[in-house]
């Protein structure tokens, strides 16, 4: 989709003779054995090029040792909207050929960006020789759509979808709210999201829940599924961000919101589920705030399609949540215009010693109690 305005761009670049003749563009197939793969270049530019998606990372990362030599720079820029795995499965398969990941400040950067929200980060990449015998440098340069803000509480400053902003609490901690990106593929949602409104096509939206909760929704708790979506279903109970050995519920909970509908704050009962509320967000983005009880914290996520979110500890003991209705802005730039919304609930089950070691009572800190 891009080429067409990259070779144009090259083009006019060409005639004004601001870049050499010798600039090309073509597309490549990763992991196909594509002509252009003959060729070994001294700099390569990329763009959007860090995923979660480990199949796709290693088709990209063959493609990119198949087109460099160990001088070749490397500049590759990508919004910076990774939480959960944020990327690093990509890094861990670039060290499996050789490179070492060295991180860079971004008071060392010299580049200059015509966008001026941009966050920038470097990582410089020692690749070895195939020898082994020496290290030359390779340099990414990575990239944002947005700074990500300085939270108050100091947490969560590397995760784009994640604003503490207006973070004051001491006692929360980055274990409490995480939040992974493309859990599962655009055919998986597909697929999940037309089984469960097939089954809850002929329900009307109800105006509101019996906890008073939600607003417009319709829902469900099943754990018959066809057996594509019972596969997807156990490719999410193995994401990344959630506890390893947890014992689910074995009925999912489905709430498909209208358009209009929303999820007024609260906290999930202690009762009807354990230590760890997770939920994927399927359809539509969302923004989900989280609110401190007993104080003026907020943290709020943004939930793309396909993304998860994993709350436990404080977060899921002593802070409501929320789905906001309608359009919203999320980090005060970011426009998220949620529509018809179908979430996967996902819920351990309850057992008394999780209150004992997970709920902890409230307590204001010491200096606050000063």
């Amino acid at each position: 989709m891009a080429m067409p305005w990259i070779e144009t761009n090259i083009g006019r670049n060409q005639a004004f003779n601001c870049i050499s003749d010798n600039v090309r563009a073509e597309a490549l197939m990763w992991g196909e054995n594509a002509p252009l793969e003959s060729h070994q270049f001294d700099v390569i530019l990329c763009s959007d090029l860090v995923y979660g998606h480990h199949e796709i990372s290693q088709k990209l990362v063959q493609t990119i040792v198949q087109l460099s030599h160990p001088n070749t720079l490397i500049i590759s820029a990508h919004e910076a909207r990774f939480a959960g795995d944020r990327g690093e499965s990509f890094f861990a398969l670039l060290s499996d050929q050789h490179l070492q990941v060295e991180q860079v400040p971004r008071e060392r950067l010299d580049a200059v960006y015509s966008a001026s929200n941009m966050h920038t980060r470097t990582s410089q990449f020692p690749m070895l020789s195939r020898s082994l015998s020496r290290s030359l440098p390779l340099r990414r340069l990575l990239s944002s759509a947005a700074p990500a803000s300085s939270a108050a509480c100091g947490l969560w400053q590397d995760v784009y979808n994640l604003d503490a902003t207006h973070c004051h609490d001491p006692l929360v901690s980055e274990g409490d709210l995480q939040v992974q990106l493309d859990v599962i593929t655009e055919d998986e949602e597909q697929v999940v999201a037309d089984e469960c409104s097939r089954i809850l096509r002929r329900r009307r939206y109800e105006e509101d829940h019996w906890d008073h909760a939600i607003v417009k929704f319709k829902e469900m708790e099943r754990s018959r599924w066809s057996s594509e979506t019972q596969r997807i279903l156990q490719k999410v109970r193995e994401a990344a961000i959630l506890p390893k050995e947890l014992s689910y519920f074995p009925a999912v909970h489905v709430i498909e919101l209208a358009e209009d509908g929303y999820i007024k704050a609260h906290v999930d009962s202690i009762k009807f589920s354990g230590r760890v509320v997770a939920g994927i967000n399927l359809l539509s983005p969302s923004i989900m705030r989280f609110k401190e009880e007993h104080g003026d914290s907020v943290i709020e996520a943004y939930l793309q399609r396909r993304s998860m979110y994993m709350m436990t500890g404080r977060v899921r003991y002593h802070y409501t949540h929320e789905i906001l209705p309608g359009a919203q802005v999320f980090r005060g730039e970011v426009p998220v215009n949620r529509t018809h919304r179908i979430s996967i609930m996902l819920r351990d089950e309850f057992l008394e010693e999780h209150v004992a070691k997970y709920h902890t009572p409230f307590a204001k800190p010491e200096l606050e109690a000063q």
